[in-house]
């Protein structure tokens, strides 16, 4: 990420400072049912850093999952 500025959780992850919001997960398993890996996390931290800004959702994004 170069010159992306940054700061540290409490927990001392790497949280970008233009980021909406966080979210920091620790893996408790993992399954491969299929061609996919799925991770399940227990949220360990958490935390806002903007308040007043849109955020982009895949509805407005254009993109599209064809998973």
């Amino acid at each position: 990420f170069g010159k992306i500025p940054f700061h540290l959780s409490g927990k001392g992850v790497p949280v970008l400072d233009d980021c909406l919001a966080w979210v920091e997960c620790k893996v408790v398993s993992k399954a491969a049912p299929g061609d996919h890996t799925v991770f399940f996390g227990e949220v360990i931290d958490c935390g806002f850093t903007a308040t007043d800004s849109p955020v982009l959702t895949t509805v407005n994004s254009k993109m599209k999952y064809g998973g």
